[in-house]
């Protein structure tokens, strides 16, 4: 806006210069309208959600799947934005017409979190207009920073992979916050490309580098809503693929890099097949303490494993002392579920779910 003159949109445009002036006073009014306008467009699209209409969690993700895909589809939108930014919003300030059509969406968002907690899908407590915020914030600073980001990273952040990653991981980030999830459990990736066969690169340490500052860039917003990040270390056989954190150290480690004043919105958690075999296990749930202890998942290591990933064996079937390693934890302090996480596709996979969680229940009792 600030470049533009009255002469250059008139020409731009195929009209009288003077016709902007008798309709719009001068160029302050017109980008003014064009604001409004643009605000207008976004307000009637999400207005065709029907939002109430469908149950709370689903409303949430239709949303933010909504503003992702709006902003992708429509840069002249996030344009506008930045250009209204560099002018302090004093265009949006002396316009009534754009606070009168947001205030209704706060007003859904507000009810919709109601009804979430009174059915107890979601907690207490949330601001409409702080998740509001948070859900056009994820999206918006991705897409309005993706060439400085792709550029610092080595990493093309706009390719179909990409995009499809970023709005799973908004949506899984906003839901848990909503929902009365202890904690968003966090398996971090390794070298770009290498799960899919084809690694962008062999650095190792920049991954994990790359997995430290995306954590840092999250904290403020966990903090803010009160849902703490567990960093689940995988066995090192994933480290390329998988999970480049792979011991409860490092994990521990990350914590105190980017938390470094402490607190539980930044933790681990530790899932006994992948860190049994650790002998600085103990020490590490000693070093983690009660605050930074946020989930712990079971379920036991077969002798004759098939596959790595899909073999994984029910509680007492296999090699982890898995009532020792509760012990540790729950000397600490912890507190939460048990999750149990059988990875088993020739077994358990195949058998009734009735059967399978009965198992789960008089394993839990019994060698867990």
């Amino acid at each position: 806006m600030g470049g533009a003159r009255v002469d250059r949109i008139a020409e731009r445009a195929g009209l009288n210069k003077q016709l902007i002036y008798y309709y719009f006073d001068d160029k302050e009014k017109l980008f003014q309208t064009v604001l409004e306008q643009a605000y207008l467009h976004i307000r009637e699209a999400e207005h065709k959600l029907n939002l109430l209409a469908q149950k709370p969690a689903n409303a949430i993700r239709s949303l933010v799947e909504f503003t992702w895909n709006y902003y992708l589809q429509h840069p002249e939108f996030l344009t506008l934005l930045n250009s209204a930014k560099l002018h302090r919003a004093r265009h949006l300030e002396a316009s009534q017409s754009v606070r009168e059509m947001n205030s209704p969406l706060i007003a859904t968002l507000g009810e919709i979190l109601e009804r979430g907690r009174k059915d107890g899908s979601f907690r207490g407590g949330i601001d409409p207009l702080q998740l509001y915020v948070s859900i056009a914030g994820l999206s918006y600073f991705y897409l309005s920073n993706n060439y400085t980001l792709s550029a610092i990273f080595g990493r093309d952040l706009m390719t179909p992979k990409s995009r499809s990653e970023r709005l799973s991981h908004i949506c899984e980030v906003t839901l848990a916050c909503e929902l009365n999830a202890a904690c968003l459990v966090l398996v971090v990736g390794g070298l770009p490309g290498a799960l899919a066969g084809k690694a962008a690169h062999k650095d190792i340490a920049l991954s994990r580098n790359q997995v430290t500052d995306g954590i840092a860039a999250l904290l403020d917003y966990v903090k803010t809503n009160n849902m703490p990040l567990a960093i689940e270390p995988l066995h090192p056989m994933y480290a390329f693929e998988r999970a480049c954190v792979n011991t409860m150290e490092h994990a521990l480690n990350v914590c105190d890099a980017r938390n470094p004043s402490g607190g539980s919105a930044l933790g681990a958690a530790v899932d006994v097949y992948h860190v049994a075999w650790d002998p600085k296990l103990e020490a590490q749930i000693k070093r983690a303490g009660k605050n930074s202890l946020l989930a712990f998942h079971v379920c036991d290591w077969l002798t004759s494993t098939t596959d790595l990933l899909n073999d994984r064996g029910m509680m007492g079937d296999g090699m982890i002392d898995i009532p020792q390693i509760r012990g540790w934890v729950e000397a600490e302090g912890f507190a939460g579920y048990s999750k149990v996480e059988i990875f088993s596709i020739n077994n358990w996979w195949q058998k009734g779910g009735g059967e399978v969680l009965d198992t789960c229940i008089a394993r839990h009792k019994t060698v867990v």
